[in-house]
């Protein structure tokens, strides 16, 4: 009785002819290198490493705006309650911008390259990421530069603005200090029920 050869299967059949054929067999590995090189390349340039970085830019970016938007206010507040007759005094400071906060960036360099029988390809592929440092077990990014907002209006509200003098001291005084035109400040009366607050 004759025994039955197992049926091959295609894979074997394939790898058959690989090994028969030299010239398939390197073309063969050449794809598939090449194939498995475009996915890992393709895997660190991902938009997702580019939105984290944004992200982190804008949250840092937003909180240092308020933070630097309540403190200029605050301390106009206390500069224009000194001129003589202005009393208690608020301000609102609008922005056209927010405050452009310009982090250090590390760059990651990474190339490849891949030799076949006749010609070399090579590939280099870099990612930036904000450059940190640790700060109390907190990671913050280093900041390079901080480009400060342009100021579209001020509104000043002071007791003491019924007064003309007063008022065109008030005025004069935020000119000076936000650099910004007599067009785009408003100075207002207090209303009395402020004026207790």
């Amino acid at each position: 009785m004759e025994k039955k050869k197992p049926k091959q299967g295609m894979l074997a059949k394939f790898t058959e002819k690989l090994k028969k054929n030299k010239k398939l067999e390197i073309a063969v590995y050449v794809g598939i290198g090449a194939l498995a090189l475009l996915i890992y390349l393709s895997s660190l340039n991902t938009p997702a490493n580019n939105d984290v970085y944004q992200n982190q830019t804008a949250q840092v970016t937003m909180q240092s705006t308020q933070d630097s938007v309540k403190q200029i206010e605050e301390r106009l507040e206390k500069t224009l309650m000194q001129i003589r007759g202005a009393g208690n005094v608020t301000v609102m400071i609008t922005y056209e911008t927010s405050k452009e906060i310009v982090p250090a960036l590390s760059v990651t360099s990474q190339s490849s390259s891949q030799t076949g029988d006749s010609s070399s390809n090579s590939s280099q592929n870099d990612s930036k990421s904000p450059a940190t440092i640790t700060q109390g077990g907190n990671e913050a990014p280093i900041v390079l530069t901080e480009i400060e907002p342009k100021v579209r209006g001020v509104i000043v509200i002071a007791q003491g603005a019924a007064d003309l003098t007063v008022r065109m001291n008030l005025m004069h005084a935020v000119q000076t200090v936000l650099g910004v035109e007599a067009a785009n400040i408003e100075v207002f009366e207090m209303g009395v029920s402020n004026i207790n607050d």
